[in-house]
């Protein structure tokens, strides 16, 4: 019988939006989506530390797509899943995260996603309000697991697995009814609202943290990175900035595992850069996220460049005429940045000379033009080269962040009494800057 793919294979389809949230140990997006043919409220769960395409996560089902993430409710014996009333927010609070409204019948329900720092789960609580009273509620789980990664598919009253290259796993904490790939458990009932809380994991046991204690990491974690939009601002423009500075600060977390690795660009091209990294490292300091930043850094002045100074794109060292030197720059600029920010001078001297390796690199004769003082490659910021008729010359970002990392560079060897170093690059970035802006 002959497949074809399920539409939620696509990750441009129209009318789709992507809400991505995570905690360093677990990747995971919200799929809100009222394309037809597509899954209204799909979730899309990966690991973080092997980048993947949308197809390649953990829960997408070649035939299902996303389908069997979407839960059911079954009240009274009658199922309900979200439809075309679905509405999906981030939402504010203590805790930031995703939330979902849909309809069952004549009650909205209430879902709500989030992640706590450094542990592989992702948390879904579901709520709602009946309208009349019921005789049972119960919301049913799938586990469809991806049959590109997982061959063995398990089951209890408290869970189901599914086993191969990785674990994933899909618990509650309330007893229900197994049934093949599927788990049937009733919502408590508190007051008026009945509920009911589903983790999923990577690895193969339960979470071995309480969801109190989940709530209170990732509480802690967000206070102390100074999140924004903890409730309604008064003013509507300062509302909406807060409301899009912690959407950011999430998704800046969301993308980068604890190793510090990322996809540049999320299921899309599976590489590492150097520069794109080095961007990354800035704005997480800038959103307080200093742990974060630092493994960033670590990553990059450990993996992405190597002792002679030349940094990684696109997940390899290309080096010479195909160097794209700005990232030597943008790796620079982001090491001053995370000393100013927090003080870690411990962190600057542990790696100063891979630091005055990246800033040396940019000074070799076969990349600094003699009378000017510029960059030369033959290397654009469009990341064409010679293969296809780009001659040696300047180009703009080179020299921008020639510029930048130079000056930073140079703050740094000044910080820690490395004047030869200081003066060296001070003289070479006013250079590079004179002949760029006046030549």
């Amino acid at each position: 019988m002959p497949q074809s793919i399920h539409p939620d294979f696509e990750t441009t389809l129209p009318d789709t939006d992507y809400f991505f949230l995570g905690s360093g140990s677990i990747q995971a997006a919200i799929q809100w989506s009222r394309h037809p043919g597509a899954t209204p409220l799909g979730l899309v769960i990966s690991d973080p530390d092997h980048f993947a395409r949308k197809w390649s996560s953990h829960l997408f089902h070649p035939e299902y797509g996303l389908g069997k993430t979407m839960l059911t409710l079954i009240l009274d014996g009658k199922r309900y899943q979200p439809n075309e009333t679905t509405q999906v927010v981030w939402f504010p609070g203590q805790i930031p995260g995703v939330t979902a409204l849909w309809q069952a019948g004549d009650s909205y329900v209430i879902e709500q996603f989030w992640t706590a720092i450094d542990q592989p789960v992702l948390v879904r609580e579901i709520s709602f309000q009946p309208e009349l009273p019921l005789e049972s509620a119960e919301v049913e789980i799938a586990l469809y697991g991806n049959p590109a990664l997982f061959s063995e598919f398990l089951g209890s009253s408290y869970g189901l697995s599914a086993r191969g290259y990785d674990t994933v796993l899909v618990s509650s904490h309330a007893e229900g009814t197994f049934h093949e790939r599927t788990l049937t458990v009733p919502l408590y009932r508190d007051g008026s609202t009945y509920r009911m809380a589903i983790m999923y994991s990577l690895g193969p046991d339960m979470p071995s943290v309480p969801l109190s204690q989940l709530k209170e990491m990732e509480e802690a974690y967000w206070m102390t990175a100074g999140l924004r939009w903890t409730e309604q601002h008064p003013s509507p423009l300062l509302h909406e900035v807060e409301r899009l500075f912690t959407a950011s600060a999430m998704g800046l977390r969301a993308a980068v595992a604890d190793s510090g690795r990322f996809d540049a660009s999320l299921w899309q091209y599976g590489y590492e850069w150097s520069g794109d990294a080095s961007n990354v490292a800035e704005a997480l300091v800038h959103s307080g996220q200093f742990e974060v930043a630092r493994s960033v850094l670590e990553n990059i002045l450990t993996r992405m460049t190597i002792p002679e100074g030349m940094a990684m794109e696109s997940s390899r060292f290309r080096g010479g005429q195909d160097a794209e030197l700005n990232n030597n720059g943008e790796i620079l600029k982001a090491c001053r940045t995370y000393l100013d920010w927090t003080g870690d001078r411990d962190f600057i001297e542990e790696h100063y000379d891979r630091i005055a390796a990246i800033a040396n690199y940019l000074l070799r004769p076969e990349f600094l033009h003699e009378d000017t003082g510029m960059l030369m490659a033959s290397r654009d910021i469009w990341e064409r080269n010679a293969e296809v008729g780009i001659l040696p010359g300047f180009d703009i970002a080179h020299q921008t962040f020639g510029i930048l990392g130079l000056r930073d560079a140079a703050y740094i060897a000044k910080a820690f009494s490395r004047m030869e170093d200081a003066e060296r690059w001070t003289d070479a970035g006013k250079k590079m800057r004179q002949s760029f802006l006046d030549h």
